[in-house]
């Protein structure tokens, strides 16, 4: 078999990490021993290179898939501690994971809060509201305070 071909891709991270994804899709039926199974698996894979920050975004993707269980309070314990500081996580990316965590548990208000952490660190999208087409932020992108903070201050 040709390495990195279809038999290999279940040994590979990405793929457990599409698997914690589909747990924090709407409409998927919760089963949140079986995300975690995924997550560990997602980890224990990942190059040691990216093993931190996969491991926060990870725990953040759980948060999505803990809100989806309308499990409020775990979600918002693990996206807590799955925050990244700058030197794991420059982009602030996990910020924008943990905005679509609060905008499934109705949270608008921390929702954006972590949306403004992001573009902070990613002014290059402040004014683009209009072209975002994320499917996860939906519903945010329904408020009109979106809009508002995509414009800047």
């Amino acid at each position: 078999m040709v390495q990195g071909g279809p038999a290999s891709v279940p040994n590979d991270y990405r793929f457990a990490e599409c698997q914690i994804w589909y747990y924090g899709l709407k409409g998927t039926k919760s089963d949140i021993p079986a995300a975690w199974a995924a997550y560990n698996r997602y980890v224990s894979l990942s190059p040691p290179s990216l093993q931190a920050y996969n491991k926060l975004q990870g725990q953040m993707r759980m948060a999505v898939a803990l809100a989806r269980a309308d499990l409020s309070d775990s979600a918002r314990r693990v996206a807590e501690r799955s925050r990244g500081d700058a030197s794991i996580d420059p982009s602030r990316d996990l910020a924008q994971i943990e905005a679509i965590a609060l905008d499934v548990l109705g949270d608008k208000e921390a929702a954006f809060k972590q949306i403004s952490i992001w573009l902070a660190r990613n002014p290059q999208v402040v004014g683009t509201a209009g072209q975002d087409e994320t499917w996860e932020l939906k519903d945010l992108r329904e408020d009109p305070k979106y809009a508002a903070t995509f414009k800047g201050k």
